[in-house]
């Protein structure tokens, strides 16, 4: 039987009503639902959350991504489970692409982690393949 280091629950993407989250799956599950919060909108926790959705609809010029990169860097950052080791940022027809390159501390792997963020229904999601 193999060890959990971390275990939820996640009531999103899923057709029963709760489902069992562990480990690297969790993390991811917990970092994407940071970036579908917007800032300030979480009761009693006017810090989390995310502000990329601010610049969204604005040109990626460099302005923008660096405030996208600050934005990335202070969700990612904020989870104690993992520490960012690279990002690229992809303009998209309807939103952006952003790739973490995520170092996983309790189990010392890394990772390639890919968000899209959708301007059409503003949310983000995990891209995989």
């Amino acid at each position: 039987m193999t060890s959990v280091s971390f275990k939820g629950f996640s009531s999103v993407d899923k057709t029963q009503p709760f489902t069992e989250l562990t480990d690297k799956t969790l993390i991811k599950r917990d970092i994407l639902n940071h970036f579908n919060t917007r800032k300030g909108s979480r009761v009693m926790r006017p810090d989390y959350g995310s502000s990329l959705w601010d610049y969204l609809f604005e040109p990626l010029d460099d302005i923008s991504r660096d405030a996208i990169l600050d934005d990335v860097n202070t969700v990612i950052r904020s989870d104690p489970r993992v520490q960012i080791l690279n990002t690229d940022i992809q303009e998209e027809e309807h939103g952006i692409t952003i790739s973490f390159q995520l170092r996983y501390v309790s189990f010392d792997t890394i990772d390639i982690f890919t968000i899209g963020f959708d301007r059409r229904n503003m949310t983000a999601q995990e891209i995989t393949g």
